[in-house]
């Protein structure tokens, strides 16, 4: 048999690749003399067919160049491969937005901050883009309570300017 088919069988025999098979090049009469299958398993058995051990790949360079990243390095303009949308989507962008102003709003809601008719007014405007975050939509829930607190003091000093003049 010839020595390559030897190496195949052999590679079948100790389940590994061909290129990991070493035949002992000192006998080639012998190895060549191997018909069968257990002729292969018994030149094994004597040590002229041996399976290699498996080479080690270092992780080092690979470590290293994690931990640059992790610093920021090898991020530059000519790194970036791919769209602005397809390194991260717009929608997957609304979609973080979105569930975050609604938690927000709910949240609002539950503590007794809005009212519902109001949750459902800035649920609505929330939905169509009105606001770009939550410190955004907390900051118009804000101005209008105190838009409402104004009108209310001056609707009360407008009641007494109209009592003290209803009295003199």
């Amino acid at each position: 048999m010839k020595l390559p088919r030897v190496k195949e069988l052999s590679a079948d025999i100790l389940k590994c690749g061909v290129r990991r098979i070493y035949l002992d090049t000192f006998e080639p009469s012998k190895l060549s003399a191997a018909t069968s299958r257990d002729d292969i398993r018994k030149l094994i058995k004597d040590g002229l067919i041996v399976r290699k051990a498996q080479k080690i790949h270092s992780r080092y360079h690979a470590n290293k160049l994690m931990r640059e990243k992790e610093k920021g390095r090898h991020s530059g303009p000519g790194k970036v491969k791919g769209s602005k949308n397809a390194r991260m989507p717009e929608k997957d962008k609304w979609i973080k937005r979105i569930r975050d102003l609604r938690n927000t709003l709910k949240e609002l809601r539950d503590k007794g901050e809005i009212t519902k008719t109001e949750h459902k007014m800035y649920y609505q405007k929330t939905k169509g883009n009105g606001y770009k975050n939550s410190a955004a939509l907390m900051g118009a829930i804000k101005q209008k309570h105190d838009d409402e607190r104004r009108m209310k003091e001056i609707e009360e000093q407008a009641k007494a300017l109209k009592i003290a003049a209803s009295e003199k």
